[in-house]
């Protein structure tokens, strides 16, 4: 059975079956496409040292930070960063600039690139509160320290004179947080990983999460599906969910940014939604898309069948009928069969 245009959405930049199977992921456009694409490489202040990158660490259980903020106020002053903490140790998130889809045959994948999401996790406001986990520093677009961020004490960034405003800085069109030594990022009422970039835009400061794919996944499943369903489900919503933001990483919702954190796009709410089944279940299927025809599928889901008739004229995964079949022993590929016919499982590979 021939798969729907809809579901078989084609990327720009990937190839039909009757040319290369390689692709090439299309730079960023725009006029400041440059500056604001990825985290920059932070400078370490005089005199100070900047340590390696970490590899990224499962969170620890983060409270909220100990200050409130009130609006138009400020957080406690921050203190200097610690000479070995003056550079992030956060990895900024490199896109490879092509890349393969291949069949999957099963069996374990290896050399599967991590690709870098920009998610819009903050679109409306005028003013947000943002803390560190761990000390944690302002830059700008090349990555010169602003301002340190004492741990764990919350501060406002506000929209002024056409910037964002944070403290006694001057306003500027955008900025980054980061936190050291991978600690976790604090944006109105969530922690994150990876780094944020405020970025002021007609009124408003938008935050921009920059992650790589496989930490969005734990949050995403985590938020798409009951944490507590069957693992092969969990698997199915993995795949679904790293199609589905694959291609709006090459077909983006904005400038600034891939797609956003609601259910207009896919759910995502940082570290609050992922837990062990979660991670597992992004884990074994790394690099694992749905394809068809040499391209990635935009894999179209929702909650139950009456949903996805309703939103996607019947195409596409139903959650509930997905852990249901999961319940009867279906393994993920035979549950991402049943919705998506005609596709295939493929894995993404650097050329």
């Amino acid at each position: 059975m021939a798969v729907s245009p809809l579901l078989a959405s084609m990327t720009h930049g990937f190839l039909s079956s009757q040319s290369s199977r390689a692709l090439q992921v299309p730079p960023r456009t725009g006029a400041d496409a440059a500056e604001i694409s990825k985290p920059p490489t932070i400078v370490a202040q005089p005199g100070t040292t900047a340590p390696a990158p970490n590899p990224m660490q499962p969170p620890a259980k983060t409270p909220a930070p100990a200050v409130p903020v009130t609006p138009g106020s400020q957080g406690s002053t921050p203190a200097p960063v610690p000479a070995d903490q003056s550079a992030a140790s956060q990895p900024s998130p490199q896109a490879p600039t092509r890349l393969t889809v291949q069949h999957y045959a099963g069996g374990s994948a290896t050399d599967i690139p991590e690709v870098p999401v920009r998610v819009g996790i903050v679109l409306d406001q005028s003013q947000l509160t943002l803390a560190t986990a761990n000390a944690g520093v302002i830059t700008d677009e090349q990555g010169q320290v602003l301002q340190s961020l004492a741990p764990q004490t919350a501060t406002a960034a506000v929209f002024s004179s056409g910037g964002v405003q944070i403290g006694s800085l001057s306003p500027r069109r955008s900025v980054w947080v980061q936190s050291a030594s991978n600690g976790l990022t604090y944006v109105n009422g969530r922690w994150y990983r990876g780094a944020i970039e405020l970025i002021a835009d007609q009124g408003k400061v938008l935050a921009v999460n920059h992650i790589e794919m496989q930490p969005y996944l734990y949050s995403v499943v985590g938020a798409e599906m009951y944490q507590s369903w069957p693992a092969e489900a969990l698997k199915a919503q993995a795949i679904a969910a790293r199609s589905y933001a694959l291609v709006h990483i090459v077909r983006p919702a904005s400038h600034y940014f891939d797609l956003g954190a609601t259910q207009r796009w896919q759910a995502y709410k940082g570290v609050e939604t992922e837990a062990g089944s979660t991670l597992a279940a992004v884990d074994a299927t790394h690099g694992m898309i749905i394809s068809y025809d040499g391209g990635v599928v935009e894999s179209l889901y929702a909650s139950s069948d009456s949903l996805v008739r309703e939103a996607h004229s019947g195409f596409g995964m139903s959650q509930h009928s997905a852990r249901d079949l999961a319940q009867q022993n279906l393994s993920f590929s035979q549950i991402l069969n049943r919705f998506y016919p005609g596709t295939h499982l493929a894995l993404l590979q650097a050329e």
